[in-house]
């Protein structure tokens, strides 16, 4: 079970305002999802934690590829392959939830603490970038 202060304090702050909310997000997702499985009320919080991960890919995912365009980030597409990548999974994970939600939703949930260690680490060059642009 994950604890919500103990995930709350791991939440990297990059000191740039879009990106931080991205990664709260991200954990706040994954213990709405942890929640569910260990309460065995998965089935009502499927519904919210896939809403939650579109919002992210519409949503924030969008705002950090439209600033880092505004600043002429040179691996941008790179960035957006990624982003793409992370939605073609969460809708591989939504079909496979569908049939199957207690069963897939444990493996969900370690693919989107995987997927974020990976994401922060992948995104340190585009934070050190928009930092060097004084982007706050």
């Amino acid at each position: 079970m994950i604890n919500r202060e103990t995930t709350k304090s791991k939440i990297p702050q990059t000191g740039i305002e879009d990106i931080d909310k991205q990664y709260q997000k991200i954990q706040a997702i994954i213990i709405d999802l942890d929640h569910g499985i260990n309460s065995n009320c998965i089935q009502q919080n499927i519904p919210k934690i896939f809403y939650g991960l579109m919002h992210l890919h519409s949503h924030y995912f969008v705002q950090e590829q439209i600033t880092l365009a505004k600043y002429k980030y040179k691996d941008l597409c790179e960035l957006k392959t990624y982003h793409k990548e992370f939605l073609d999974d969460v809708l591989l994970y939504r079909e496979k939830v569908a049939k199957e939600p207690n069963s897939f939703c444990t493996e969900m949930k370690i693919f989107l603490i995987e997927w974020s260690k990976k994401y922060f680490l992948k995104n340190l060059k585009a934070i050190e970038f928009l930092k060097s642009k004084g982007v706050k």
